[in-house]
């Protein structure tokens, strides 16, 4: 189950004109070895594909469309467990690892976005909040730091792989 990722979607209805980048996450039970870089890399010639981290701590796909490479599609993993939803990032210069921690995602329901149907938590306002407090307010991109920004945000190790 592919999830957007909310802020454009709830915000504004579309995506958010000023940024380089679109929000995916599908929750890490639903991996599957088919969901790998290379497999993407295969089945769409246009894009390249990074793998940071790995299925079992913080998994994330990047996907770049080659004729553009502003673009870029973030598919990160959903992990629960008893206190929280989260998704894992990697900054592959110093290998530190960020954690996103949200209020447990339980349910989803269907959202339109560009005519096009996704699923989105279903406690929205709550997981928006807890990420950007005041999400109802645009930011500009060029303030936008993504390690350190967000609420939700902390460091989480380092990654030895």
């Amino acid at each position: 189950t592919l999830m957007l990722l909310l802020s454009g979607w709830y915000r504004e209805c579309s995506l958010i004109p000023h940024t380089t980048d679109i929000d995916f996450a599908i929750r890490i039970e639903e991996y599957t070895r088919e969901c790998t870089y290379q497999q993407i890399c295969t089945s769409l010639p246009r894009v390249n594909a990074l793998q940071y981290v790995q299925p079992t701590d913080s998994y994330e796909l990047t996907i770049r469309v080659k004729e553009d490479t502003s673009v870029n599609i973030d598919i990160f993993f959903l992990y629960t467990n008893t206190n929280e939803s989260y998704v894992g990032g990697l900054d592959w210069l110093t290998r530190k690892k960020y954690k996103w921690s949200y209020p447990i995602i339980t349910s989803l329901c269907t959202g339109d976005l560009l005519f096009f149907i996704f699923h989105v938590p279903y406690n929205v306002e709550e997981v928006l909040t807890k990420e950007y407090n005041e999400w109802q307010r645009d930011s500009p991109s060029s303030d936008f730091v993504w390690y350190k920004s967000h609420r939700n945000v902390r460091e989480d190790g380092v990654f030895s792989g």
